[in-house]
């Protein structure tokens, strides 16, 4: 049983937004771009969306269970890694998705804005295969360089 609830700094104290969904174990991801603009991403249970009042499972992504990479750059806009997929939603539809050969898995999104996106995903069960990957606004390619991993922090050398 998870017990985390959702806070948020107000004033000098933690206030409680919310509970997640209960049976949830393990919240892997977090994303906000305000109070009412919530995304969880969980592992095992999926993607879900706070609104202000109460979670609610993203059904685009849902039979995505684990979520291991998560990133927004505008409230209508976010990007999710799970498993050998990565996907963008976009005013709440699933707008993208890319599907990486089988054996990967994404495990990590981040960017300076939606056309400067970059994702690391890993191939094999040792994780020592990794790639790192950039979306330019148009295509996804994986990009040239090579990456290590100390600690689950992703470090890139090119």
């Amino acid at each position: 049983r998870c017990l985390a609830e959702l806070l948020r700094l107000r004033g000098g104290s933690w206030q409680k937004l919310a509970s997640p969904p209960s049976g949830l174990n393990t919240y892997q991801r977090l994303w906000a771009s305000s109070a009412n603009d919530v995304w969880l991403g969980a592992a095992p249970g999926g993607l879900f969306h706070f609104d202000g009042t109460l979670f609610t499972r993203y059904a685009p992504v849902a039979s995505e269970n684990y979520i291991r990479a998560l990133v927004g750059f505008a409230p209508n806009d976010v990007w999710v890694g799970a498993g050998g997929r990565l996907m963008r939603v976009r005013d709440g539809k699933l707008s993208q998705a890319y599907v990486e050969e089988e054996g990967h898995s994404f495990v990590g999104v981040f960017g300076s804005g939606p056309n400067d996106v970059w994702a690391t995903s890993y191939k094999g069960g040792d994780g020592q295969h990794l790639f790192r990957h950039h979306f330019d606004g148009i295509l996804l390619y994986i990009a040239p360089g090579t990456l290590s991993v100390f600690d689950g922090l992703q470090t890139s050398s090119s």
